[in-house]
């Protein structure tokens, strides 16, 4: 059974391989000396690091019999040492966090020199660095060094939601354990019952966050899917539109920064759908080459698609990258994804 935060955030049992690595790291006290949590954004990759980090040093740790306990039963909870790291307050228990959205090498270095200290009082000291893949070349290097010869009793619990983004180096350095996203009933019921959605708004929620929690309830807190409602149904029937209203759409969504990537991932779940129902149904009216090429466009739109979000996250103008997206999904002219791609 899920458990809930104080911040109203489900927090699950961990199941599966991740379990089982989990908890026979703690059962066995062999904690490596370098973890990474894999991961996409919101699943609670954070949290379970923190708990990770309070089993190792709880001074009562209660006996784990299960690879699918909820995370929180992994220690007392009530302990000194548990006490102070629930409140931010051990002294062992490091946290880095990207500033501006990059860990920059001065953070590493002042790392370093506090490392140079032997830890206060815990058995394991733990250096979490979240967004691991947010540092910088030069930040990812320094911490590389420390890597190779870790200070004793010291420990790195990094967290990324982009493996590919770590140097190679520090990727060889560390454990990875895969977290996977949340079921999308899980979500589903926690919206319709902690945040009084009605149920086709939170399906709708629940699809545009692809399985990340977080995600879910800040679009749930915000009333997204209700103010943004016209950019999904004209997105929903993008076919049926003409070149002149796709080019008025494509200003609209250019105005709506903030929101622009969330909308598109929502179009590329309603390809995506399509893309199901297409390999699902195979009409039999269908020829084997117009199931095939039916199949075909629906990818090369996904493409289009995934192409525009890439764009996006530079710094190409975005209504250019919005309109040539547009004029690329038209119905009855599916082209090759080097139409948007020209830049």
């Amino acid at each position: 059974m899920a458990l809930r935060t104080a911040h109203n955030l489900l927090l699950p049992p961990v199941s599966g391989r991740t379990g089982r690595v989990l908890t026979a790291l703690l059962k066995n006290r062999q904690i490596p000396q370098a973890l990474l949590f894999a991961g996409i954004d919101g699943i609670g990759k954070s949290v379970a690091a923190s708990l990770f980090a309070k089993a190792a040093n709880c001074e009562i740790p209660p006996e784990i019999q299960t690879d699918t306990q909820a995370l929180e039963s992994w220690s007392c909870g009530e302990c000194r040492t548990c006490r102070k790291i629930d409140s931010n307050n051990h002294p062992d228990i490091l946290t880095i966090d990207p500033k501006k959205n990059q860990i920059h090498i001065e953070t590493i270095r002042s790392l370093i020199t506090t490392l140079g200290f032997t830890p206060y009082s815990a058995e394991h000291r733990f250096i979490l660095i979240r967004s691991a893949e947010k540092m910088t070349p030069a930040a990812g290097n320094a911490l590389l060094k420390i890597l190779e010869e870790p200070p004793n009793q010291t420990h790195f619990l990094l967290t990324a939601a982009k493996v590919s983004d770590l140097l190679p180096t520090i990727l060889s350095r560390c454990q990875i354990i895969r977290f996977q996203p949340w079921p999308d009933n899980v979500i589903e019921s926690h919206l319709i019952d902690q945040y009084a959605l009605d149920k086709p708004t939170a399906e709708t929620t629940v699809r545009l966050a692809a399985g990340s929690q977080v995600k879910a309830i800040d679009l749930a807190n915000k009333n997204w899917v209700n103010t943004q409602k016209w950019a999904i149904d004209a997105l929903e029937r993008i076919d049926q539109l003409t070149v002149r209203q796709r080019l008025i759409l494509a200003e609209r969504l250019a105005q709506k920064k903030n929101d622009l990537e969330t909308l598109l991932i929502w179009l590329k779940t309603v390809i995506l759908e399509k893309v199901k129902m297409q390999s699902v149904a195979m009409a039999s009216h269908q020829t084997n080459s117009q199931r095939r090429a039916s199949m075909k466009q629906l990818i090369n739109r996904y493409e289009i698609v995934e192409d525009a979000l890439y764009f996006l996250s530079t710094n190409v103008n975005r209504r250019m990258v919005l309109e040539k997206m547009l004029l690329a999904l038209a119905a009855d002219s599916a082209p090759n994804k080097s139409s948007i791609r020209e830049f």
